[in-house]
């Protein structure tokens, strides 16, 4: 059998590489000072994934939350129905009035016509012709051209007009069931259908997962969150999320503080570490700074960036590390492109570099004493 020898410094990468992880399918972290471990798996620990994605054409972002054990599919897939909905509202508006006026000739020319039903022959007859009820079905869906199908709707509304009731929906009324029927041939809670559904608007799964943000998973048992690494939230936007996911899920924001986060720390080129949630929104983790280096040369506030500043895509929840490995290499060898060249030439000019530095533009500090406050003053509240 062949011998490998693997150098020390290659074993220790490839051991970092498996422990040391943050994110939202397998975060591990391990104080080296207290032996605590805080660790979490997205299939065989109680837990849910949340995320915001647009809501409407307009670009509302809508928060949602996910089933117990399930993938970020769940909650995209219910922002993207109702996205769906909304980017087809047009099409449905049309399809109302044109079924409207094709049941409104129906009725007219069925009683201008004075059909009568013959029993040996299951048709109707009139002076001039003969058509059974699939006839009559067809010639109003000749007319009608939109999104949701009407067959079983229309078919009703025939047999109801032949058994003389010939009161016509309004416009108002088939709006309201075409809406309530758009979605219904998709499954938004399944990758395939929920592609399926944006392949007929112009998009497909990736496009849309990938306009979201601040995906994450909470795991209540375990007392931990996290956040895909890519869309680390900065102090405010995590103070928001809680505030939502205490709408959603009932889980109280002050307890929420107290749990355990696994994140990458972009103020220390981007190492694993961990802390409380609020001691990430404060700003109290990782190493100390000296009180010169909290302004840069302007005498401006120094910006923090929360994030690896990656695309966000959707990530196939894989069994291990070096699956994901794989999977992210032509993203991460872009990124290695602009680490490892100077950075303001890499990302074309210093201006550019600086809004891929500091995606947010927080000052650190100022948000740092900003929710300080807010969250003492909630315990304070929160103990009466």
């Amino acid at each position: 059998m062949k011998k490998v020898h693997i150098k020390e410094s290659k074993l220790n990468e490839m051991r970092s590489m498996k422990y040391y992880q943050a994110g939202t399918d397998h975060p591990y972290y391990e104080n080296e000072e207290t032996g605590e471990v805080y660790s979490a798996d997205w299939s065989s620990d109680y837990g849910f994934p949340f995320g915001f994605w647009p809501i409407d054409y307009n670009g509302t972002m809508g928060f949602e939350i996910g089933d117990d054990y399930s993938t970020h599919v769940v909650p995209c897939g219910k922002c993207a129905e109702q996205y769906f909905n909304d980017s087809m509202s047009e099409q449905i508006d049309d399809e109302a009035y044109q079924l409207s006026d094709a049941m409104e000739g129906f009725v007219s020319y069925f009683q201008e016509y004075g059909y009568q039903y013959n029993e040996e022959d299951d048709v109707w007859v009139s002076e001039y012709d003969s058509k059974d009820l699939y006839d009559f079905i067809e010639e109003i869906r000749d007319q009608v051209s939109g999104p949701v199908g009407i067959y079983e709707y229309v078919r009703e509304f025939v047999e109801n007009v032949t058994q003389g009731n010939t009161n016509v929906p309004s416009s108002s009324e088939i709006y309201e069931y075409l809406s309530n029927n758009l979605a219904g041939g998709y499954d938004f809670s399944d990758r395939d259908g929920i592609d399926e559904a944006m392949r007929q608007i112009g998009m497909d799964f990736d496009e849309y997962f990938e306009s979201g943000e601040l995906e994450g998973r909470i795991w209540p048992d375990k007392r931990m969150i996290g956040f895909y690494e890519s869309e680390q939230p900065s102090p405010m936007k995590l103070m928001e999320v809680l505030h939502l996911l205490q709408e959603k899920s009932g889980i109280k924001v002050s307890d929420v503080l107290g749990y355990n986060m696994v994140f990458e720390d972009w103020r220390n080129d981007g190492t694993v570490t961990a802390c409380t949630v609020q001691d990430y929104i404060t700003g109290n983790y990782g190493p100390s700074e000296d009180d010169e280096d909290e302004e840069d040369g302007y005498g401006e506030e120094r910006q923090v960036q929360y994030n690896n500043g990656e695309k966000t895509v959707f990530v196939p929840h894989l069994a291990n590390q070096q699956d994901k490995f794989n999977y992210y290499k032509n993203f991460r060898s872009t990124r290695d492109r602009a680490v490892y060249t100077p950075q303001e030439h890499a990302a074309g000019n210093l201006a550019a570099y600086h809004a891929m530095r500091y995606p947010y533009g927080e000052s650190e500090n100022k948000i740092g004493r900003i929710l300080r406050e807010v969250i003492e003053d909630m315990i304070k509240r929160e103990g009466k």
